[in-house]
């Protein structure tokens, strides 16, 4: 089994309302993870002025 989770926050940023609860999240989703830190502009803001995607 696998999940692909994406965010534009860190994981110490995540919000879930009860800690216990939250951290057990967390527990399971980096636990034996493959962490992809990317960086850098996006390239939604490096188009041309008027130019549609």
């Amino acid at each position: 089994m696998g999940a692909d989770v994406a965010s534009q926050l860190p994981v110490d940023q995540w919000l879930i309302g009860d800690p216990t609860y939250a951290d057990a999240v967390r527990y399971r989703l980096v636990h034996n993870a493959h962490r992809i830190d990317l960086k850098g502009e996006s390239p939604k803001r490096t188009r041309k002025p008027g130019r549609k995607a």
